[in-house]
């Protein structure tokens, strides 16, 4: 419930995340709210795209970013999502896209070598979050 929430005020907040070019795509992956309500973690995950011109920001800019929002996050989800008491939010990278991209661009290079085993190795660069 917390994950949705926070997915659909961030996708309302998308104009003040930065305009960090096409194909950048900001992902909650799970939110996990203690037992005591005290705080909730929220997991996230950014994708830049693909190519040159989509370098994107660097994890920490959008870190910085969503802690910024934390503020406005909290009042908007105190008003849709009926707590005893309102959660802190916590963010936090979940580098399982990351590593899941990794792993992509190795299959891609490997995938190259073998259709053009005479030409000289060409490596695909891979991104960073």
């Amino acid at each position: 419930m917390v994950q949705a929430e926070i997915s659909r005020l961030l996708e309302r907040y998308r104009d003040r995340l930065g305009n960090w070019g096409p194909g950048f795509l900001l992902t909650v992956t799970r939110a996990e709210v203690k037992r005591n309500l005290e705080s909730a973690t929220v997991f996230y995950s950014w994708t830049a795209g693909r190519g040159p011109a989509s370098a994107g920001p660097s994890t920490e800019e959008v870190a910085r970013t969503l802690e910024a929002l934390i503020p406005d996050l909290t009042r908007e989800l105190s008003g849709r999502v009926r707590f005893k008491r309102m959660p802190r939010i916590d963010f936090r990278f979940d580098p399982n896209l990351a590593a899941g991209d990794r792993v992509y661009s190795i299959l891609e290079n490997l995938e190259l070598e073998r259709r053009e085993p005479q030409a000289p190795r060409r490596r695909v660069k891979r991104r960073e979050p």
